[in-house]
């Protein structure tokens, strides 16, 4: 599956794969500025005008921000003049993905909640037009790993069922013990850091933190954490090395399947023993049933670690941000939300599958056409946020939607 989660820049580099040139044919070379940019061809009744004004040297589109070049250091850090300029001209284009996938992307606010809500564009693979190959889009191998069947690729009426197991073991007594859990287990890697003198934020809290809440939460044995740790970070990390995301996601098969068996040989009081607890009442299958743990591993797991390095990476680049924070600790909660909103930890949703042909914002959405929304893009969007690209804890309009909007 094509992931466009961002991971932080205090450590570990974003997975590379949210836009790729078309041919060199449909490519806009922008000479005078040393800017590569193109990624996209229009699909609106204006296409022809659009095609003429990506040919204009860049300075006559007056583009909120310099754009750098595609795939390159400067976009992997920081992919926001890019996702600017690209909404700037069409907040819903065409582009060219890795796997030569063309997908529409959409980087406005407005179009993003239109397109999250929208019960035309289907979490299920079996929209995808036929001449995209499944291939392309990594859904073969999650589901032939038995790994796909889960919340995130269901429409209702199968979503709210899925939703409904899965949020009934999370119950206010559970997660009142959690957050306990959670503040002890933060202070002693946090103590660990502090009598180092100095440490690897990604490697010694960022990512430990997680797992062992994760952990807690599930109800995995001491005897299987170690393992779940070296499959996660590899996995979520953004390494590239060719067949080390399909290896890990075979090895977290594996570790699922082992977690089940533990978990019906001596059940307990977590979610892992509701969760099992549900196939033997039919709500469940065996298949939702091991996705579903997938899911919460690996879903609950990139999200946090993205948060705590890219929300580090903010407060040290913005130091008077951060003095306010330490000066007013009252500030935290509505600083969390900005720090969402700032650097989202997912940057692209998963796939979506046009269901009909309709319009959105302006471009035309043909059936089986892939739709992805940029997260990052849209909460950073001067329609809908005062100077979205500046950091401001006691932001008042912080309505992201860094988790995305709706049933999923």
């Amino acid at each position: 599956m094509f992931e466009g989660a961002k991971v932080s820049k205090t450590r570990v580099p974003r997975r590379p794969g949210s836009l790729k040139p078309r041919s060199d044919s449909t490519r806009a070379w922008v000479s005078k500025t040393r800017v590569l940019c193109c990624v996209w061809r229009s699909v609106n009744p204006q296409g022809a005008e659009m095609s003429s004004r990506l040919e204009q040297p860049f300075g006559q589109l007056a583009p909120p921000a310099p754009l750098p070049g595609l795939f390159t250091r400067e976009f992997t850090q920081d992919p926001y003049p890019t996702y600017a300029w690209l909404r700037s001209v069409q907040p819903v284009a065409e582009v060219l993905l890795p796997r030569g996938v063309p997908a529409k992307l959409v980087t406005s606010h407005h179009a993003a909640r239109q397109a999250l809500a929208d019960a035309r564009l289907s979490k299920s693979p079996r929209f995808l037009a036929p001449t995209i190959p499944r291939t392309a889009v990594g859904l073969p191998d999650e589901f032939r790993l038995g790994l796909g069947h889960h919340m995130v690729n269901a429409d209702p009426p199968d979503h709210r069922r899925l939703r409904r197991v899965a949020g009934a073991a999370f119950t206010p007594r559970r997660i009142e013990v959690l957050r306990s859990r959670v503040e002890v287990l933060s202070a002693g890697l946090l103590d660990l850091v502090v009598g180092s003198g100095r440490a690897d934020f990604m490697a010694a809290f960022a990512h430990p933190l997680p797992t062992l809440v994760l952990c807690e939460l599930l109800g995995v044995p001491g005897d299987l954490r170690a393992e779940f740790r070296e499959i996660t970070d590899p996995h979520l990390a953004g390494h590239r090395a060719r067949g080390r995301v399909g290896r890990a996601a075979r090895r977290m098969r594996r570790f699922v399947h082992e977690l089940i068996a533990a978990t019906r040989r001596a059940p307990g009081e977590n979610l892992l023993t509701d969760l099992v607890l549900a196939t033997g009442e039919d709500e469940l299958t065996e298949a939702e049933l091991v996705s579903t743990i997938f899911l919460l591993l690996i879903a609950g797991h990139g999200t946090s670690v993205n948060l705590l390095g890219n929300g580090l990476h903010a407060l040290l680049t913005h130091t008077e941000q951060l003095e306010r924070l330490r000066e007013t600790p009252a500030l935290l909660r509505p600083a969390i939300e900005e720090l969402l909103r700032f650097d989202s930890p997912v940057d692209v949703t998963t796939w979506r599958f046009a269901t009909e042909s309709f319009e959105l914002a302006g471009a035309a959405i043909r059936t089986g056409d892939p739709v992805l929304v940029s997260l990052g893009a849209a909460n950073r969007d001067p329609a809908a946020f005062h100077q979205p690209d500046e950091l401001d804890l006691s932001r008042a309009d912080a309505k992201h939607i860094a988790f995305g909007l709706g049933i999923h």
